[in-house]
């Protein structure tokens, strides 16, 4: 095709268009020049070809692979590609993975990158990104490079609820364990029924509470575990509310 509305699409109305870009996540696409690409360097030897490493420290950081000898930044990761990092890095109790572009790890990380991108199997089952596809024509460049935070067991008990960030222990970003990790809960649609399940829970009372939404006490970094929570009030824990589990 030579135009976009040529493809295969589903087309919505306008007023359909805007309830749709409430829920779902819009596309984007970074496209290569020929005259502006900018060969990756020839090699080095600062490292083994295949091998990666994060910047940081328990799990998280910048993601660094080494490239022909030399250790290269990412501008762009899937989903995919970054479990199979982390299950490089030694971290296979869990398919799960946050990716972050914000440069939160390390925003002085070199924002070049020596390859394009890197493409997984579709069920990723690689043990090395050196198992995928590597599209290394031209060099790459953004905002910030692209770091990772691999999970492993925390060890808490299915269910557990916590509040962290808050000015006290009162109020905070909701946390809960499930499947032996500390995940967040999805704020679309959590009301004052869900919060006043959580009070309860936590044994803080069971007035009506306040309710904060949109990361109002930081998103926490950890991945959404509920969504869509239904509680009727009458549950004593979340873990008994109707929801959305993700993992």
């Amino acid at each position: 095709e030579e135009r976009i509305n040529e493809c295969t699409q589903t087309s919505y109305s306008l007023k359909e268009g805007k309830n749709k870009l409430k829920t779902v996540e819009v596309a984007g696409v970074k496209c290569y020049v020929p005259n502006e690409c900018v060969s990756p360097p020839i090699g080095g030897t600062a490292c083994v070809n295949g091998e990666i490493r994060l910047t940081g420290t328990n799990g998280e950081g910048v993601l660094e692979y080494c490239y022909k000898g030399l250790w290269s930044t990412f501008c762009s990761l899937g989903e995919r590609e970054a479990i199979v990092a982390c299950r490089q890095l030694g971290y296979i109790g869990y398919d799960l993975v946050s990716i972050f572009n914000d440069g939160r790890f390390d925003s002085h990380a070199s924002n070049i990158s020596y390859f394009e991108n890197v493409t997984c199997s579709q069920s990723y089952t690689e043990f090395s990104l050196s198992e995928c596809d590597i599209v290394d024509s031209c060099q790459s460049s953004c905002k910030n490079a692209v770091g990772i935070r691999c999970f492993e067991f925390a060890n808490c008990e299915e269910g557990a609820v916590r509040l962290m960030d808050g000015d006290n222990s009162k109020g905070g970003r909701i946390e809960v364990c499930a499947d032996n990790i500390w995940g967040s809960i999805c704020s679309d649609g959590f009301d004052k029924t869900d919060a006043y399940v959580v009070c309860k829970e936590l044994d803080l009372g069971e007035s009506e509470p306040t309710v904060y939404t949109n990361s109002y006490f930081g998103d926490g970094d950890l991945p959404i575990v509920y969504s869509n929570m239904e509680c009727r009030g009458y549950e004593n824990t979340v873990l008994e509310c109707t929801k959305q589990e993700f993992g």
